[in-house]
């Protein structure tokens, strides 16, 4: 145990025992040397429709592609799994976006080109050229000629020519406009701009390297030269269009629409002009040449040239273990009008739906994807055990890699900005995994008292990562018995004097299936401290869990509270009135129904001194009929059976779910993703329209997503659902 203690708190001569080989978290041993890749291959097909332009395989396609039976369409491509792979991703979401937008505008181009030379055609029929009798010949035809004299027509329509042919300068402003856009092509391509030496192969789009020898930061600068000289052919061709629209409608008015043309540039297209610009793309290959670019990427994100920069990260190690971790994802959202996505190799449908987002804005953008290399790397000994999709899906669930996307065209608010639901467990700190059952040779000591799931930390990822290795000591069966080995989810809950006395622990299992406690070090024990200080922010700013929500619940809470008190307190102070004003005129009464009897004359009814409530009035009226008025009851027969009591139908003990519609924020989280049981009401308020309307692991997670916290998922209505007492489990907490 001492020696665990100095290996916890760095001392380079402990002999505490490294792990063994082979050795993975715990969660992930059940699929090892199994290739499991969820998502992918995919298949891409740039002619689709919607959101069908991309997808997974599904089963039965990828049973033909192993068989080597697949047949795709002529406008469709295979992407497989690679590191890379999110790279062909970004080029074919660019090209789809600008083959459409470019297919669009062609038939627009076309129209606007016949309008300018329709003008010029008129203009050259008001010329002397125009009215000659061999330019009527050849504009009528030999049919038109045979029924017309030609010569007669040419000094009629020369005596009456209507209007002035334009000017020398008009007419060029108007050929050139149709030149330019008759000579409109539809075929362009995306551009990618990649430091010197960088590879550009798997890119799937033409690349341009920047100048030779110049800085990391000189790849900015080389896209930002690239995007002007693209955008300046859209201007171009802005131009004609603006002046053949002007030309049309006789609206052109050269002092003051030349210099206007004149000094339009990208800034002044339209979104649907912007569109037709080829997308350019920067590509930054890992961590340090983003920090070796900064100041040039930084200039680039706020000159809102709509430019793509893809920092392609995941392999890089951490140089100091006790410094903070630089995340360049949220340093782009300091830009505030940028957009910015965080993404994985192992999600890649909610990376292209970044993509397409990005590419159809008109603000640059920051995309850091983590794909990190095959797992057990060769410091570990362990080999390829693992598929590389399973180390990118651990990162993700080890918040080291958390997936997110702010839009700044989402909306006004951060809760509609930031979007990271894809995250597994977005309300939680960190996820919960089972457990194997694992053997243990050692006598079951070891595994002793082991949980079925447990929290699947940072320092669980890490242990994917050859560079963390030696930031794990193994435990023995003797010192996993101790008291002072703890969780490393629970350890990061004490505070400071408590956790120097703990040592902090991961479960991991061995070849053979061996659950061992890993007691971690300290630099990675404060380094899954800064991950999950990171996630909480993320959570903050997407509404979840956010402090000020509560807080403001709580309010509500509490003068809704308050408010039922004040009403409980009025009604029985009305009551006690009541009460008081039938006291007083008891008396009066009872004297008025002996009047009313001996002398068969209504009773007189003395108005009481506070008025009282319907029901009240009601009741007094009852207790104030005598017996005389009341009708007689007649008897039953001798041989009628005894009355039975009315059984009270039996009622449901499941609890179904609701909402404290009054407290809700409209936030748009559970009537977006769960339509079917969620809906406003007249004042925007959510509630329960249809408690049966989705599964009920759909209810515990809206409720775990909402900003408010006010959903109640109630009990399961299916007993055969799914996975049922993991959901009730995770329901308890909303009550």
């Amino acid at each position: 145990m001492e020696e665990l203690r100095r290996f916890h708190f760095g001392d380079p001569a402990a002999q505490a025992a490294p792990p063994p080989t082979g050795v993975l978290p715990a969660a992930l041993h059940p699929y090892r040397g199994k290739p499991v890749r969820s998502g992918w291959p995919l298949l891409v097909d740039l002619a689709a429709s919607g959101e069908s332009w991309i997808r997974p395989l599904a089963l039965a396609e990828r049973v033909r592609l192993a068989e080597g039976k697949l047949e795709l369409a002529a406008s469709a491509v295979l992407v497989p799994f690679g590191r890379r792979a999110p790279l062909k991703l970004a080029a074919l979401a660019a090209r789809r976006r600008l083959v459409v937008a470019r297919n669009a505008f062609a038939g627009e181009a076309q129209e606007l080109a016949a309008t300018a030379e329709a003008l010029l055609s008129a203009d050259r029929a008001r010329r002397p050229e125009g009215v000659a009798a061999s330019t009527r010949v050849e504009t009528m035809g030999a049919l038109g000629t045979r029924f017309v004299d030609t010569a007669e027509l040419a000094q009629v329509v020369g005596r009456r020519r209507l209007g002035a042919p334009f000017p020398e300068t008009r007419r060029r402003r108007l050929e050139a406009a149709r030149d330019r856009l008759a000579a409109f092509e539809t075929a362009a391509e995306p551009l990618w701009i990649v430091a010197l030496g960088e590879s550009s192969a798997d890119l799937g789009a033409p690349a341009r390297e920047a100048n030779p020898g110049s800085a990391a930061g000189e790849v900015c600068t080389a896209a930002v030269a690239a995007y002007d000289e693209l955008a300046g052919e859209v201007v171009e061709l802005a131009r004609a269009v603006r002046t053949v629209r002007l030309e049309a409608a006789d609206a052109f008015v050269p002092g003051r629409h030349e210099a206007w043309l004149d000094r339009l540039d990208w800034r002044g297209l339209a979104r649907q002009e912007l569109l037709l610009v080829p997308p350019v793309l920067v590509l930054l290959a890992g961590g340090e040449p983003f920090v070796s670019a900064l100041p040039g990427l930084s200039a680039l994100l706020l000159s809102g040239r709509p430019v793509q920069i893809v920092v392609l990260s995941g392999d890089e190690p951490q140089q100091d273990p006790l410094s903070y971790r630089l995340e360049p994802a949220y340093l782009g959202i300091a830009h505030r009008e940028a957009f910015v996505q965080q993404g994985s190799l192992a999600f890649p449908l909610p990376l292209v739906a970044g993509f397409g987002r990005a590419f159809a804005s008109r603000r640059a953008g920051l995309h850091v994807i983590d794909a990190p290399g095959p797992a057990q790397g060769s410091d570990s000994g362990g080999g390829d055990e693992l598929d590389a999709w399973l180390v990118a899906s651990a990162r993700v669930s080890g918040r080291a890699a958390p997936i997110f996307r702010f839009d700044p065209e989402a909306g006004a608010s951060w809760a509609r900005r930031l979007y990271f639901d894809e995250n597994p467990e977005p309300a939680a700190d960190w996820p919960t995994e089972p457990l194997p059952a694992g053997s243990d040779t050692a006598g079951g000591s070891n595994t002793a008292g082991a949980p079925r799931e447990a929290a699947f930390t940072f320092a669980d990822a890490a242990l994917l990562d050859p560079a963390w290795r030696s930031h794990f000591a193994c435990a023995t069966p003797t010192t996993a018995a101790d008291g002072e080995l703890t969780p490393l989810a629970e350890w990061l809950g004490l505070d400071e004097d408590e956790s120097v006395h703990r040592l902090p622990f991961v479960w991991g299992a061995d070849a053979d299936g061996v659950l061992l406690r890993l007691v971690v070090s300290r630099a990675l024990a404060f380094a899954t401290r800064d991950r999950l200080a990171y996630w909480r922010t993320l959570e903050e700013l997407a509404g979840v869990r956010n402090e000020h929500v509560l807080a403001a619940v709580e309010r509500a809470e509490s003068d809704s509270e308050a408010r039922a008190a004040r009403e409980r307190e009025e009604l029985t102070t009305r009551h006690a009135a009541e009460l008081a004003s039938l006291r007083e005129t008891a008396d009066q009464r009872a004297v008025d129904r002996l009047i009313s009897t001996l002398f068969e004359i209504a009773p007189t009814l003395v108005t009481p001194l506070v008025p009282a409530r319907p029901e009240v009035a009601a009741t007094t009226a009852a207790a104030n009929t005598t017996l005389a008025e009341a009708p007689a009851r007649a008897p039953a027969p001798p041989d009628a059976p005894p009355s039975r009591p009315v059984e009270a139908p039996a009622t449901s003990t499941a609890e179904e779910a609701w909402i404290d519609t009054a407290l809700c924020t409209s936030c748009d989280e559970c009537t977006r993703k769960y339509p079917g049981i969620f809906t406003y009401n007249s004042n925007k308020q959510a509630f329960v329209k249809n408690p049966r309307g989705g599964s009920f692991r759909d209810l515990v997670i809206a409720a775990e997503v909402c900003t408010a916290k006010i959903i109640h998922p109630g009990s399961p209505w299916n007993p055969a659902e799914p996975d049922l007492e993991r959901s009730r489990e995770r329901a308890r907490v909303f009550g």
